[in-house]
């Protein structure tokens, strides 16, 4: 659990978390799942009028980086609240850094302050188990529009081109979509 931090009423809450706890160390983490809880415990639904808008985990710390975006995108997904799973067919993982970040957005439609936590579930495996020998790294490859202005009506917007530096497996794919006004 990260958190709890103080949604105020009708507004947006960004967070960046430094140095957030790690799961492990000298590990690979081959399973990722959020989701918003109030403190109580019970799971915040957009139906409540509060949902998480983004969640970006990252790290500066991480050797590879295949994300045009500066730093190592670790994993990121919003109130779709996607679930990583890397080892069903093939044996990957992430090799999870020592340390990485988290930026949140909250956003709010109700008409009173409520603290929200951040609650991450991460499936790993210690490199120092007999079965780690048989996994290999993976990472992610983030491919957006950016940030465009918004506009009436309806439009389209390409992503920008995107060559694979080198053959391999797609493990994993999704979208992510942003609310509109």
């Amino acid at each position: 659990m990260y958190g709890p931090w103080t949604l105020q009423a009708g507004k947006v809450l960004s967070k960046f978390q430094l140095m957030a706890e790690s799961p492990c160390s000298n590990c690979y983490v081959t399973g990722i799942q959020y989701t918003s809880k109030y403190v109580n415990g019970t799971e915040i639904l957009t139906t409540d009028g509060i949902w998480m808008h983004h969640c970006v985990m990252s790290s500066l710390t991480r050797a590879k980086s295949y994300t045009p975006l500066g730093p190592n995108i670790l994993w990121a997904g919003g109130n779709e609240k996607p679930t990583l799973r890397l080892n069903t067919r093939y044996k990957y993982g992430l090799d999870w850094p020592m340390n990485f970040n988290f930026l949140i957005e909250y956003m709010s439609s109700v008409q009173e302050d409520t603290d929200v936590s951040l609650a991450i579930t991460f499936e790993y495996l210690e490199k120092d188990q007999p079965e780690a020998e048989k996994y290999r790294d993976s990472y992610l490859i983030w491919n957006s529009v950016g940030t465009p202005a918004y506009k009436n009506g309806t439009y389209d917007i390409v992503s920008s081109a995107y060559v694979v530096p080198k053959s391999g497996v797609l493990l994993h794919g999704m979208g992510h979509m942003h609310d509109g006004k």
